[in-house]
């Protein structure tokens, strides 16, 4: 797997241009999101959604990292940890 910024990243806003960023929770910055797209202006529901899809990104590497296992390397998971495993899929997919 190649190496990125560790986790967990949040949501929050550039200083500068009061746009929404993606910061680790005690770091840099990771991602500036802009308003702006290849068609023109963003509308700011969708620039907010994807700050949170970014900001969700080393959640959602690690439960596909653990459902390929699951799935294909390591089948002694108890049926509570593949529970658990579920539940965290669908809080990280889940409307925020």
């Amino acid at each position: 797997m190649s190496e990125h910024t560790p986790g967990p990243w949040k949501v929050g806003t550039m200083t500068e241009t009061e746009l929404p960023g993606v910061m680790q929770l005690d770091g840099p910055i990771i991602a500036e999101i802009t308003k702006w797209t290849s068609v023109g202006r963003s509308d700011p529901d969708v620039i907010q959604g994807n700050a949170r899809l970014i900001a969700k990104a080393p959640e959602l590497l690690e439960a596909l990292d653990f459902a390929y296992h699951l799935r294909f390397v390591d089948d002694s998971n108890t049926h509570e940890e593949q529970m658990t495993y579920w539940k965290n899929v669908e809080r990280l997919i889940g409307d925020e």
